[in-house]
């Protein structure tokens, strides 16, 4: 070592040289970076390079630009480098383009040797005409544009999720279910707390085994908004603790300090502790599990685009498998899950009707009953629709409208109505069961229907309806 650094270093480095002044840490990084870059310079050396260029906003809200080097090394191997961080305050295509060619040109980097860009799908990065990608292409014609394969597959799940409005509305849930249990350390608590004791307990009636790094304590975890893929891990999260989860709501909804609080925590407690909730719950579990996959597939450095698109044709397989063959398997796994934390199954048997009602498109159940529904007060020109006869096996309902003086008796399969308008007299015939309809001009209908009894109804101008059961 060199004599004179010998003198100034470690045990005879003066005691007041602490370095903790703000400029002499940014000298210190400053320094270490530029040997870095050095190093990186000297392993690309003359060889063609591809560019990675992302932009985030740090924390006090500037935007910084990301520049990574892909290039293949002495080794034959394909290597990734991270090479600088720029601050840029505008984002246009040509201010981004000519502050990376700096970068470039300022490490002796030439821009005819660039080979691939890869960069995200905004306009200003994408643009055929003035993006980014266009700029270098005009100088340099073999530097290829390629839109980042998992920012294109957590596109396509985004858009996907926003055409399903329950889906979306179950990430709204699913966040405010997370807000709530780690918006404070004593909440945290209690979630560990539970998890201990159902640890312990499972631990106590065998239903888990111990072991190195089995039946861990954690934390729910929240969905990034950048990384769609994140949305896995707080699915994953919520449903190993799902029981704790529910312990701590409990908890919640009693000793809230107002009223206000314990309405919040007990209407999404409710909705979390629905059927329809656990449902989608397991359902985005099963396709994030599928397409987070495929993610960290797409984000590996030695990734090519054959085995890329080998890769897709894959997943598009597994799920349409597990639309076409996996229903009753994944039905069995919400149902177990259903019955382990005493959450009510519907019965998926019964027949249900789409009707009008203040969630549009919600199934709502009519009584599996033979007798025709209650007394309407309306009138007889208004229209009203009553179920004769449940689902045959499930499958078929018999339903009667009077509407207008108009009478429709017909069938609904697998949710499709079928019937014929007539002014006086409909008749029926569906799987043996006849039914006839009259309405006649002075607002009489009777209703007849025979398969094992006998159903009669009468609705009179007035809007009362008589109806009976006769075996």
């Amino acid at each position: 070592m060199n004599t004179k650094i010998d003198e100034v270093v470690l045990e005879n480095a003066p005691k007041n040289a602490q370095y903790t002044a703000p400029e002499i840490q940014k000298e210190i990084l400053h320094i270490m970076a530029n040997r870095v870059r050095k190093m990186v310079r000297e392993e690309v050396g003359d060889k063609y390079f591809c560019i990675l260029v992302d932009e985030a906003r740090d924390i006090s809200k500037r935007e910084q630009m990301a520049i990574i080097l892909r290039f293949v090394n002495n080794h034959g191997i394909l290597t990734e480098r991270f090479f600088a961080i720029k601050s840029v305050s505008d984002t246009t295509s040509l201010n981004l383009k000519n502050e990376i060619s700096n970068v470039l040109v300022h490490h002796n980097l030439q821009v005819k040797k660039i080979r691939g860009q890869g960069y995200d799908g905004a306009s200003n990065m994408r643009g055929a005409w003035n993006g980014l990608q266009a700029l270098f292409l005009n100088d340099c014609p073999y530097a290829y544009y390629v839109h980042c394969f998992a920012h294109r597959l957590q596109l396509t799940l985004v858009s996907a999720a926003k055409d399903v409005s329950v889906i979306w509305e179950f990430f709204s849930h699913l966040d405010n279910i997370i807000n709530i249990v780690t918006s404070s350390t004593k909440r945290i608590a209690e979630l560990h707390a539970a998890q201990r004791n159902e640890i312990e307990y499972m631990l106590a009636i065998g239903e888990c085994d111990s072991g190195s790094g089995a039946n861990q304590i954690g934390n729910l975890q929240r969905a990034g908004t950048t990384r769609w893929s994140s949305h896995y891990d707080s699915v994953k999260s919520l449903i190993g603790k799902y029981a704790a989860t529910c312990k701590v709501f409990e908890v919640l909804s009693d000793h809230s300090p107002n009223g206000r609080a314990k309405a919040e925590v007990r209407g999404i407690y409710r909705n979390m502790a629905s059927f329809e909730f656990v449902f989608i719950l397991h359902l985005m579990h099963k396709i994030l599990r599928t397409t987070d996959t495929l993610c960290q597939i797409l984000q590996r450095k030695s990734q090519d685009i054959l085995t890329a698109i080998t890769f897709v044709s894959t997943t598009k397989t597994i799920l349409q498998d597990l639309r076409e063959c996996g229903w009753e398997e994944f039905l069995n796994e919400v149902k177990v899950f259903c019955s382990r934390n005493e959450i009510d199954v519907p019965d998926l048997n019964c027949p249900y009707k789409i009707g009008r009602c203040r969630c549009k498109g919600q199934l709502q159940p009519q009584p599996a009953a033979y007798s025709l529904a209650t007394a309407s007060k309306e009138p007889a020109t208004a229209s009203s629709s009553f179920l004769l006869w449940p689902a045959i096996g499930g499958a078929t309902s018999l339903w009667l409208t009077a509407s207008r003086g108009c009478t429709t008796v017909g069938a609904q399969r697998h949710g499709r109505q079928e019937g014929t308008n007539h002014d006086r007299v409909v008749v029926s015939r569906l799987e043996g069961c006849v039914a006839a309809a009259e309405m006649k001009q002075g607002g009489i209908m009777a209703v007849e229907m025979k398969q094992g009894g006998v159903v009669a109804a009468e609705m009179k101008q007035g809007g009362a309806v008589a109806f009976g059961d006769d075996e």
